[in-house]
C-alpha cells in the first residue's frame, strides 16, 4: 500500500531530536507518539487477518475478528496522509492477506460518514480488490461518487453508495441486503474486510 520511502519519510518528520527544538517539545512529543501510534494501528490490522486465516484452518464456519484501530485509516492516500490518518490500515491488511496468506480475492466494506478515499486510491485499478463505500453524499472529502467505479482492470471493482445526510438503520438495512450482499456473492471474496467509521 505505502512505499517504503512514505514510511521512512514519516518517521523522519515525527521523530524530530527534541531537545534541539525545546520550544516544541510537546509538539515533538506528540508527533512521536504519532507515528508509534500509526505503526501499532496498521499492524494491528495486519495481526487481525493473520489470526483470522489461522482460525480459518481449524474452523468449518468462517472465524470473524474485528480489531478497535485508532487513528483511522481509509483517508491516508498511497503516497501520504490525510484526513487524520498515516497509514492505510485496512489497504495495509488487504495486500498483506493477499501476499503473505495468499487470498487473492478481497471485498472491502467502507461505511461511514466520510467516503475511504484513500483505500479507493489504493485499489482503484486492480480487479482482485472490490472496494464499497457507504458515505453522506456531498461529504469530506467529496469524493465517492457513484459513477467512480475503478480504472483499467479494476473498472467494476469499485462501488460507491452516498447516501442522503440522515440516511439511518432502515436505509442502511436496505442497502447491506439489497446490493452489498449481492456484490459479495457476485465477486466471491476469499476474505471481506470491514471498515467501520
Amino acid at each position: 500500500m505505502h512505499a517504503r520511502k512514505y514510511v521512512y519519510l514519516v518517521n523522519l518528520v515525527c521523530v524530530i531530536r527534541f531537545e534541539d527544538y525545546p520550544s516544541y517539545f510537546f509538539y515533538a512529543l506528540s508527533m512521536m507518539q504519532t507515528f508509534q501510534e500509526s505503526l501499532i494501528a496498521a499492524g494491528a490490522g495486519i495481526s487481525l487477518v493473520d489470526a483470522v486465516v489461522a482460525a480459518s484452518r481449524f474452523s468449518n464456519n468462517p472465524p470473524i475478528g474485528f480489531a478497535l484501530i485508532r487513528p483511522p485509516g481509509h483517508h491516508a492516500i498511497p503516497k501520504g496522509p490525510m484526513g487524520f490518518c498515516v497509514f492505510g490500515n485496512l489497504a495495509v491488511a488487504a495486500r498483506h492477506v493477499q501476499r503473505v496468506h495468499g487470498l487473492k480475492r478481497v471485498f472491502i466494506i467502507d461505511f461511514d460518514v466520510h467516503h475511504g478515499n484513500g483505500t479507493s486510491d489504493a485499489f482503484y485499478d486492480d480487479p482482485d480488490i472490490f472496494f464499497l463505500s457507504t458515505h453522506q453524499d456531498g461529504s469530506y472529502p467529496g469524493t465517492g461518487k457513484i459513477d467512480e467505479v475503478g480504472h483499467g482492470s479494476g473498472e467494476g471493482t469499485t462501488l460507491n453508495l452516498p447516501l442522503p445526510g440522515g440516511s439511518g438503520d432502515i436505509a442502511m438495512r436496505r442497502v447491506f441486503e439489497e446490493i452489498i450482499v449481492p456484490s459479495a456473492q457476485r465477486f466471491k471474496p476469499d476474505i471481506i474486510l470491514v471498515s467501520a467509521g
